[in-house]
C-alpha cells in the first residue's frame, strides 16, 4: 500500500467509525463506512478495521485509479468523497474543481473537462499538472459542501459539513 493511500484512508476512517445500525441509512448495517448492501456477502458486525482498509485499497483505491494522482492531499479528498458519495460523484466534483481553478489561474480560454465521472487520462493530466493543488482542494470541499446541502437530510448535514472541510 502506497503513503498516499495509508494517509487517504487515516483521514476516511477517522469519519466513518465503527459499526452503524441507523435505520435511515440506506446501506443498512454499517461498519468503517462498509454496508452491508454494498457488501452483501460480508458479516458487517464482524469487520475488522483491517479487513475494511484491504477493501478499501482494492475496491476503491486500485479499482478507480486514485494511485495516479500525484498530489496526496487530492487524492485523498477525492478518496474520501467516493466513499461516502461514490466514485462517479467524486470524479464529477474533481472535474468541476479543475474547470473552476483552471479558470481561475489561467484564464478563461482554456477548454474545459468534460465532467464524466471517468477519472481518465485527460482528468489525470489537469490534476496532476495543476499549480495549486491547494486550492483544487478547496474548490472540491465547497462542491462537496454544495451537495449537500441539496439532499435535504438535516439529520446528517452537520456531520457532513465537518467532513466536507476537512
Amino acid at each position: 500500500m502506497d503513503h498516499n493511500f495509508l494517509y487517504s484512508i487515516a483521514i476516511t476512517l477517522q469519519h466513518e467509525g465503527g459499526l452503524s445500525t441507523d435505520l435511515e441509512d440506506p446501506g443498512g448495517v454499517t461498519k468503517y463506512g462498509l454496508s452491508q448492501k454494498q457488501y452483501p456477502k460480508l458479516h458487517i458486525p464482524n469487520l475488522t478495521r483491517e479487513a475494511a482498509i484491504e477493501i478499501y485499497y482494492t475496491d476503491f483505491w486500485l479499482k478507480n485509479g486514485y494511485e495516479r494522482i500525484y498530489d496526496m492531499l487530492v487524492a485523498a479528498k477525492v478518496f474520501d468523497i467516493a466513499v461516502n458519495m461514490g466514485p462517479g460523484k467524486a470524479a464529477r466534483f474533481l472535474q468541476a474543481a479543475c474547470n473552476r481553478t483552471h479558470c481561475e489561474i489561467l484564464g478563461k480560454n482554456i477548454p474545459p473537462l468534460e465532467i464524466d465521472g471517468i477519472l481518465g487520462s485527460i482528468t489525470l493530466k489537469s490534476v496532476n499538472s495543476h499549480k495549486q493543488p491547494r486550492h483544487l482542494v478547496d474548490k472540491m470541499r465547497l462542491i462537496q459542501v454544495e451537495n449537500y446541502l441539496l439532499q435535504n437530510k438535516p439529520k446528517y448535514l452537520v456531520g457532513w459539513i465537518r467532513r466536507a472541510i476537512s
